[in-house]
């Protein structure tokens, strides 16, 4: 999850200060679809699995959040995942 994290920051960090073809923007952007399905796999997963499910929201909430992939914006939330 780590370097799916890291990987995600990276293609942010290129796509938004670099100008590229629009093809590998739109590759970016669907594999980046992908890993954000990864993660609420991994959200669902772990409520799913969570002894309390309440406790577990009260900070697995930001997973979910960060984890749809049509808020560009709260894309940036996932570097709280890697610190």
């Amino acid at each position: 999850m780590l370097l799916l994290c890291a990987y995600v920051l990276i293609c942010l960090a290129i796509t938004t200060s670099m100008e590229l073809d629009p093809g590998v923007v739109t590759t970016l952007d669907q594999i980046d679809t992908l890993i954000c399905l990864v993660f609420m796999a991994d959200f669902f997963f772990k409520l799913y699995s969570a002894e309390n499910k309440i406790a577990y929201l009260k900070w697995g909430w930001i997973d979910f959040v960060f984890s749809i992939p049509t808020v560009g914006l709260l894309r940036l939330g996932r570097f709280a995942r890697v610190v």
